[in-house]
């Protein structure tokens, strides 16, 4: 017998032939899957059960005539609770299943917002860095072109002394300055190019002074 689901009380009744003296035989029963042992009944001929939970049972009945003798036998039948849709064992499987994908989506999310929160810091870093290096790639090729620019005046000043252009110089020298030149040994001409040496230490000593950052 199969009996509807979300059943809470059975009762059972039972009974036992005797012609002799019927009111003086004794019962004792059990419900195989509920009790752990006999239950005795005396002369009572019906029990009751409250909340069983779904699953399949045996009732077991035996009966002691006047004289004290227990058969043994006894009588038994078969019944069983049908589940509720949230008792069967596909619907806990499937709140199991659903629970662990609840969770294994939460942690994607995570996974997730953890690399974009990661990816945006290191692209910050990237950004910074890269801008600090073009700063510094381009104040060192500001440094090195004005550092270039200087050595070339310095040259340029170096090789134009005060007494004019080298054009002017050779004409001096034809003219007769180089007599002087030849003869003295510290004329006009050794004045020049103790100016153009001084001038060229000078911006010689310049160019090492910037290049070491003194």
């Amino acid at each position: 017998m199969r009996l509807p689901a979300l059943t809470r009380d059975v009762e059972i009744d039972y009974t036992a032939l005797s012609l002799v003296v019927p009111e003086k035989v004794q019962f004792r029963y059990t419900v195989e899957g509920r009790d752990k042992d006999w239950q005795e009944a005396g002369n009572r001929r019906q029990t009751f059960y409250s909340d069983l939970p779904p699953r399949n049972y045996r009732f077991r009945v035996v009966a002691c005539n006047n004289s004290g003798l227990w058969n043994e036998a006894g009588a038994s039948f078969d019944f069983a609770v049908a589940p509720a849709y949230y008792q069967t064992r596909l619907f806990r499987v499937s709140g199991v299943a659903r629970f662990l994908l609840l969770l294994w989506v939460l942690y994607q999310i995570r996974v997730r917002q953890v690399a974009r929160e990661y990816n945006m810091h290191l692209e910050g870093r990237v950004s910074e860095r890269t801008r600090i290096a073009r700063e510094l790639h381009d104040t060192l090729l500001q440094s090195f072109q004005g550092l270039l620019l200087r050595f070339s005046s310095c040259y340029l000043r170096a090789a134009r002394p005060s007494g004019g252009s080298p054009a002017k110089l050779r004409e001096r020298h034809r003219s007769g300055g180089g007599s002087d030149y030849r003869g003295a040994g510290c004329g006009s001409g050794t004045a020049v190019i103790d100016e153009v040496d001084e001038r060229s230490c000078q911006c010689d000593n310049h160019f090492r002074n910037r290049a070491c950052g003194r």
